[in-house]
């Protein structure tokens, strides 16, 4: 179809905080689809900040109310402020709250991005309408996730993000074709991509 054939391969080193380098590194490269050629080599951190915040935003907007105000980020990380440029854009009178397990990774995100910061996750989870995670801890992200009723995950480069959204009792989000399933509870529904490192 003349789009080519993308591959893109990471490596995560968590590690590598403390030496003020990013956890998740690799390569973003683009082959011909009638030869096989190399292409073009893509910016890898770039690809993974537009396209993880562009999925978790597609299921916010399909599975959000319109009127939600108050978005929490679970995170802190290069993902996770992505996510208030993303959200921002279809929810521009929102408010933003991160929460991360350092207060001082909260806090430096959300002075970069004029939002607020949470110390205790529980309280945030309960008073927030989206919650979007953008962490490697699957304990946080359950937490999160098991507090309100839909949901959307993309792992994408060892990140695992999920979109939360409250759904209103008694309703179901609009059903979309292939990307929307009922969730073990009545008023629950998700919808689940996962993109894996080649």
């Amino acid at each position: 179809d003349g789009l080519g054939l993308l591959v893109k391969a990471a490596t995560i080193f968590p590690g590598n905080a403390a030496l003020s380098k990013p956890s998740v590194n690799g390569s973003v490269t683009v082959y011909g689809d009638r030869t096989g050629e190399l292409e073009a080599v893509v910016d890898f951190h770039l690809v993974t900040k537009c396209k993880t915040a562009g999925d978790s935003l597609l299921a916010a907007r399909q599975l959000a109310r319109p009127g939600s105000r108050n978005i929490l980020i679970v995170g802190a990380g290069t993902v996770a402020r992505s996510m208030v440029g993303a959200y921002r854009s279809a929810f521009p009178e929102a408010r933003f709250t991160f929460w991360n397990r350092s207060r001082a990774g909260a806090e430096a995100a959300a002075q970069a991005s004029g939002a607020g910061v949470a110390d205790d996750l529980a309280v945030a989870v309960g008073a927030a309408d989206i919650i979007a995670t953008a962490t490697e801890s699957a304990r946080r992200r359950d937490t999160a996730s098991r507090s309100h009723q839909a949901a959307s995950t993309s792992t994408h480069s060892g990140c695992t993000c999920t979109s939360t959204v409250a759904v209103p009792t008694g309703t179901r989000p609009r059903a979309q074709k292939n990307s929307v399933q009922p969730a073990s509870s009545a008023p629950a529904a998700s919808s689940t991509q996962r993109h894996r490192p080649a």
